[in-house]
């Protein structure tokens, strides 16, 4: 390396690289992020979609909004809004 780099160069050159490992490292965190909010996102997604689908054959079972409220958490709002889309009243 020497036979073709002066000191200077040598000194510009391990610089670069330094900078390159710290950009790697940069984007892999970046990218095990994206991943890592990507699967809580879809793990959050069929939580909720599972707490639907309770409360919709709850609905359909003729439990009360206020019990199907209590045993899902789902909010008051959200239960009478499953019941208009299965047209129960």
């Amino acid at each position: 390396m020497t036979k073709y780099l002066n000191e200077a160069e040598k000194t510009e050159l391990l610089e670069v690289l330094k900078v390159a490992d710290l950009l790697e490292m940069l984007v892999t965190d970046a990218v095990e992020s994206a991943l890592e909010s990507a699967v809580q996102g879809a793990a959050e997604k069929a939580e909720r979609d599972k707490t639907i689908e309770i409360a919709k054959n709850a609905l359909i079972e003729g439990h009360s909004i206020q019990s199907i409220v209590r045993i899902t958490g789902l909010d008051e709002s959200t239960v009478k809004l499953l019941r208009s889309e299965l047209n129960i009243e």
